[in-house]
């Protein structure tokens, strides 16, 4: 058995930039997979990494990791600001990007990102979940993870306690998590 959430590093949706990065795929392989992970499961969860900024990656290859990644509908995405470690070949590859560029399209990621988690989580709403209760917060509200790796809030309540497993249903999305009621 699985959870139906799948994390596939992604590191960029531009082809000439996965070529740099010296990637053996390309968006049109992540394209396959993802789209036979969505056949398999029911609206699974898709996590991925992306790296903004790498040495060489145009404005033009960048708009086209940002459309990549819209079209991919990622649930979470974890944006990452490159940055050169000595020794790499990509810290001696030519026209590096400026970090101002740099900080610019990671905010321009990060928001897609959040507008891509807010519209996954509302896919959630009304679903049913079997959640373990992990932890209660100093806000009154326990932590846990649907099996599509979605945060949920859980309002406290009596019996409820860390450890627990328990049936919810979604009831309102935020771009950080699933707001859950117990059934």
């Amino acid at each position: 058995k699985l959870c139906p959430h799948f994390h596939l590093s992604l590191q960029s949706g531009s082809d000439a930039v996965l070529a740099k990065m010296n990637r053996r795929y390309r968006t049109d392989d992540f394209r396959t997979v993802t789209a036979g992970l969505r056949r398999t499961f029911n609206n699974p969860g898709l996590t991925t990494d992306i790296i903004v900024g790498f040495p060489g990656e145009t404005e033009e290859q960048f708009a086209e990791s940002l459309a990549f990644c819209e079209e991919m509908a990622f649930s979470r995405m974890h944006i990452f600001r490159f940055s050169a470690r000595q020794g790499t070949r990509a810290a001696a590859m030519p026209n590096a990007v400026s970090p101002e560029e740099i900080g610019r399209r990671s905010q321009v990621m990060l928001e897609l990102a959040d507008r891509l988690a807010l519209q996954y989580h509302q896919t959630q709403v009304g679903q049913l979940h079997q959640i373990l209760l992990e932890q209660l917060r100093p806000d009154g509200f326990f932590e846990a993870y649907t099996p599509e790796y979605v945060p949920v809030r859980l309002p406290a309540a009596p019996g409820l306690a860390g450890g627990k497993l328990i049936t919810v249903r979604g009831v309102a999305a935020e771009y950080e998590f699933l707001i859950c009621e117990q059934t």
